[in-house]
């Protein structure tokens, strides 16, 4: 027979394991919406917008707008100070026309977040991750389709991503995940396969709220405009 002493630390280990691989130890979401709701004039769950955002076919879905800054949903989630967390979305986009345009993927402080948008400046005030997917002048002139970030007013290009006029850059799953570092100052993208890490933030501090909104995107130009699965992990 085993030894008293070597049955305990036996046991001891096998516990160890158990927890190791139990659901508790992994991430815990801080924030989530899958949208799944009958269609409505809002989008509801504590999503707050301006220009016309709704539910459709368990999306939000973006009404589009000529205007500037709108449609636009953002939501509030428990505060990031510290650490590591984790956001991902279902980008449902694709350019059929449009020309000049920008859709922004944002999270930053909405103690300094402006609840009026005014002037071009005020996109980057508060926010740290500033992602943008667009085409012409907001994108500095880039090709349709082409995604990014934006850091001190300048944008970066990563890849192109759902242009309908360009088979090659279309997803068929375009997930966005975004592993976001605040003691780094710095974020994580991943897209269709591919991962581009170091990523600075266009502001530091911590982070509260997840915002979209378009600009300059017409009702004609995209066969697609919807956003689901928002989810944030830590």
């Amino acid at each position: 027979m085993l030894p008293a002493r070597l049955l305990m630390i036996l046991a001891l280990v096998g516990l160890s394991a158990v927890c190791f691989l139990s659901p508790a130890a992994e991430k815990k979401a801080v924030f989530k919406d899958d949208f799944n709701r009958p269609d409505a004039d809002t989008v509801g769950q504590g999503w707050t917008s301006r220009g016309e955002a709704v539910l459709k076919d368990k999306a939000a879905f973006f009404k589009l707008e000529e205007g500037e800054f709108r449609p636009r949903i953002r939501h509030t989630f428990p505060v990031q100070e510290r650490g590591k967390f984790t956001v991902s979305f279902r980008m449902d986009w694709l350019r059929k026309a449009e020309g000049t345009w920008s859709f922004y993927m944002q999270l930053g402080n909405s103690a300094k977040i402006p609840r009026l948008l005014v002037y071009e400046k005020d996109l980057a005030r508060g926010i740290g991750v500033n992602l943008v997917w667009g085409g012409g002048e907001p994108v500095d002139s880039g090709a349709p389709g082409s995604f990014g970030y934006y850091r001190q007013g300048k944008f970066k290009a990563q890849f192109l991503a759902n242009d309908l006029k360009s088979e090659k850059t279309i997803v068929r799953e375009p997930v966005v995940t975004i592993e976001v570092d605040l003691d780094a100052g710095a974020y994580t993208v991943k897209f269709n396969g591919k991962t581009w890490p170091g990523i600075p933030f266009d502001n530091k501090g911590p982070i509260d709220t997840i915002r979209f909104l378009t600009n300059g995107c017409s009702s004609t130009g995209f066969s697609k405009s919807s956003i689901d699965d928002v989810t944030i992990t830590r």
